[in-house]
């Protein structure tokens, strides 16, 4: 983690880069692999007593500036580390080795199934061909 903190007037200004190793299990292959999860944060924070007291038990995700206690010594960032860090997993997890390939050199058995045509007894749809072509 690293990062900075200043302070103007009443405000202080919280500039953080968390960077983490994450087990993530991959989608292609259901493989575990390591990959390392980077998020930038910025919070504002204003020493203001009332603003502290209304914010006290909200959701403070969507709070542009974050009230502090004038007696408070420390800012704990814990929490929007950790919701910030699970904003940051991929969506589609794939294993480092697989990223460049494309499914089928994976599975070639993929290949096959394409080009093979179903036979009469398997194709579902048969029975409704037939009675498009009464119809026309």
């Amino acid at each position: 983690m690293d990062g900075s903190l200043r302070r103007v007037g009443n405000r202080i200004y919280v500039e953080v880069t968390v960077t983490t190793p994450a087990i993530l299990q991959c989608d292609r292959s259901l493989e575990s692999y390591s990959d390392l999860v980077e998020r930038h944060l910025e919070l504002v924070y204003e020493v203001d007593a009332d603003l502290a007291s209304e914010q006290r038990d909200a959701d403070l995700s969507d709070v542009a500036i974050r009230g502090l206690s004038p007696d408070r010594q420390w800012i704990d960032l814990t929490e929007d580390v950790r919701q910030e860090l699970m904003l940051g997993l991929p969506m589609k997890r794939v294993a480092p080795q697989y990223r460049d390939r494309d499914l089928v050199d994976l599975f070639p058995s993929l290949n096959d199934v394409d080009e093979q045509k179903p036979s009469p007894s398997e194709d579902h749809w048969a029975a409704l061909r037939t009675l498009r072509g009464n119809q026309s």
